[in-house]
């Protein structure tokens, strides 16, 4: 409804209302009528105005649920990626604890491999120093009986006297 039948209706009805003239009292019936129609489709503009904006309200609340559904979702997802890098991340450490822990069993047994070279090095040192000493106490033995010896045969052999040939 234009602005200029409103007032239209306004001043019709203070018109009518207040009884100023006969020609607004004959013209009354014809001009009521009017305006009750004026009224009911100011009404009716109205209704369908607040129907609209109902429309318009339950559209942005269906937008308002769907954009909270949607953040809802993204906030799950955000939630699982981070449980799954945590789990990752998880997994990762217990990796490389076992990798550490083969690598310090590997270094444990690479110790122990030279510790064990290092005694049998160290046995068969002692054992080659305790054969030289017994070749060398053998080596004394047999000097000393081989001295008893030439020591018996120097005795058992008569001593003849050389001559001089610058004696004859």
């Amino acid at each position: 409804m234009s602005i200029a039948k409103k007032l239209g209706a306004v001043v019709l009805t203070t018109a009518v209302l207040t009884g100023a003239g006969a020609g607004v009292a004959n013209a009354a019936p014809t001009k009521a009528a009017h305006s009750v129609s004026v009224k009911a489709s100011a009404k009716a503009t109205e209704a369908k105005a607040k129907a609209q904006l109902k429309k318009q309200a339950a559209a942005a609340k269906l937008a308002a649920v769907k954009a909270k559904v949607t953040s809802l979702k993204a906030a799950a997802e955000a939630k699982n990626a981070a449980a799954v890098a945590d789990v990752a991340q998880k997994h990762a450490a217990q990796e490389a604890k076992k990798v550490a822990k083969k690598a310090t069993q590997a270094q444990k047994r690479e110790a122990t491999a030279a510790k064990v070279a290092a005694l049998k090095a160290a046995a068969d040192a002692k054992a080659a120093e305790e054969a030289a000493a017994e070749a060398a106490q053998a080596a004394v033995e047999a000097d000393a009986k081989a001295a008893e010896k030439a020591a018996e045969s120097a005795a058992e052999t008569p001593v003849a006297p050389v001559e001089d040939p610058a004696d004859a």
